[in-house]
């Protein structure tokens, strides 16, 4: 049970977005560039279709630089009509002050529960930019934003990277990540766009291919000591693809009901994996219809 446990909390079957970097599986490259990207404080984005692990990418390795601080933002847990600049700054300014207090047990600054109640946005915008100025004076900082896109519609949030750049670049990295493939395209990022020129590179992940699939599910049993029949293998990197977060997804699920409810069987296997394919469609139906949420002409979305 020791290695299970190991393999599935550590493994390329592993739940967690931050892996050993020995377990993020066939992106050598992008680990190299993740990594000189964020230890010479360049700015950089990330994109690609869900599922194809930009986000493990990014987070694993910031991870492994100790000194920095590392500061994750999910714009997946936030509706639509909330993506909007003051969420950031309550969600990030929560983070930033948390760091705050443990870099320096003295400071006081108001408690950020009571953002959205009782303060301006404008005074939450001032004390965020004083936990900012502090902490950036003690350490170099990350900042994750992922699934970026879902703040288009306010581009106020681009504008105030664009001045926090200029501020405190290199001192502060951001990273952007976006479930499309080019976020660079679709950011249009011209003269006129308050990032241009400070985001330098754009790291594109696309899925694998059936051979990398088949061996990304192959390394991952062979870390958990099972064995798996090549036709389960075949029919589960055909009917998920190449989408390293799918796949990982049905390794997890094999291990676990094959070591602790003593699933063994063909037959098993491929329920399984019709149960997983039926999860995917429903995400994915949920998935457009965020995509879809209050826009006017949605065939051209579709």
């Amino acid at each position: 049970m020791v290695c299970i446990l190991n393999c599935l909390n550590d493994g390329i079957f592993a739940k967690s977005t931050i892996k050993p970097l020995s377990s993020i599986f066939g992106l050598d490259n992008e680990i190299s560039r993740v990594k000189a990207y964020l230890t010479n404080g360049e700015w950089f984005l990330i994109s690609g279709l869900r599922r194809t692990g930009k986000t493990t990418l990014v987070r694993s390795v910031a991870a492994t630089l100790k000194e920095y601080s590392v500061f994750y933002l999910n714009s997946w847990k936030i509706l639509p009509e909330h993506a909007r600049l003051e969420q950031f700054i309550d969600i990030m300014g929560q983070q930033l002050q948390d760091a705050a207090k443990s870099f320096w047990g003295r400071v006081k600054i108001t408690d950020m529960k009571v953002w959205g109640i009782s303060i301006k946005f404008d005074e939450k915008k001032k004390i965020f930019d004083q936990l900012l100025d502090q902490l950036t004076q003690e350490k170099k900082l990350i900042w994750i934003i992922d699934e970026v896109q879902d703040f288009f519609k306010d581009g106020r949030l681009f504008r105030y990277l664009g001045a926090l750049h200029d501020q405190y670049a290199p001192q502060l990295t951001v990273v952007l990540l976006g479930s499309v493939v080019g976020l660079r395209k679709v950011l249009k990022l011209s003269a006129s766009h308050p990032l241009y020129g400070r985001i330098s590179e754009e790291i594109l992940l696309m899925p694998f291919d059936q051979m990398t699939s088949r061996l990304f599910l192959k390394k991952g049993f062979e870390q958990c000591n099972m064995e798996i029949e090549e036709e389960i293998i075949n029919e589960a990197t055909l009917q998920l693809g190449g989408f390293a977060g799918w796949l990982s997804h049905f390794g997890r699920l094999c291990v676990i009901e094959n070591k602790a409810l003593h699933l063994n069987s063909l037959q098993n296997f491929k329920k399984l994996l019709q149960r997983l394919e039926m999860e995917a469609q429903s995400q994915i139906i949920n998935e457009i219809g965020r995509m879809l949420y209050d826009k006017r002409k949605q065939n051209v979305y579709l």
